[in-house]
């Protein structure tokens, strides 16, 4: 997963969906790992104007594999905080297993 980059802001409503797929929901699990843009947008999820879309971000390099919902679920709080602030968030690094 690229990390250290921003990405735009992040309703709370919109990562709280994606934190409940990636800890509940194996087929929004895979959704995500083959296409972070498909998935965030399944969510509800809209590229704000003049904004790059958050999955950059969330990409998964090759060879990197998604955080088990074990793993996620145990970092939620600090998550849900880094990915909902005023200017944006950074990439998570709880997200990469």
């Amino acid at each position: 997963m690229a990390m250290g980059k921003k990405g735009p802001k992040m309703d709370s409503h919109v990562v709280k969906k994606l934190l409940d797929g990636l800890t509940k929901d194996e087929a929004f699990r895979k959704k995500f790992q083959e296409s972070p843009d498909a998935a965030l947008a399944s969510i509800g999820y809209v590229v704000p104007a003049g904004e790059t879309s958050a999955a950059g971000c969330l990409k998964l390099a090759a060879g990197e594999k998604l955080a088990s919902a074990d793993s996620i679920a145990a970092a939620r709080p600090k998550l849900e905080a880094a990915m909902v602030g005023i200017f944006g968030f950074d990439c998570p690094a709880a997200l990469k297993g």
